[in-house]
């Protein structure tokens, strides 16, 4: 069996938009941008943050996980130019291959969903 690290993420859909939400906003919030990444294999007890190149790549922006998918609402404002990033299980376990770059509009919603194939 796998490592956890040689596991994760390690095949993988491109980044999608899938729907738009105008102007979405937590309550007395400004506009958020929603990025999704459906796994059944990195569910609590697990935990999957979000590292950028605008926030520091030291820093975990923290998801919540509900219906087999980690959720990570983000203020479109702090990232006008668009961001890279990657998903860090334990905060310490990188996803394999390049950064994945987004550059957010209004309300949008991001999926990005894990093939169980490869290296299991």
């Amino acid at each position: 069996m796998a490592r956890r690290s040689e596991r994760f993420l390690a095949d993988r859909r491109p980044l999608s938009t899938v729907r738009r939400q105008p102007d979405h906003r937590p309550e007395g919030g400004s506009p958020v941008f929603t990025i999704h990444f459906a796994t059944a294999n990195h569910r609590p007890d697990f935990i999957v943050t979000l590292r950028n190149d605008i926030d520091g790549w030291g820093e975990d922006l923290p998801g919540i996980y509900e219906n087999d998918e980690w959720r990570f609402e983000l203020p479109e404002q702090r990232y006008p130019a668009g961001l890279a990033f990657k998903f860090v299980l334990e905060r310490t376990y990188w996803m394999l291959g390049p950064n994945l770059f987004l550059q957010p509009v209004a309300g949008g919603d991001y999926r990005l969903a894990e093939h169980l194939k490869a290296r299991l």
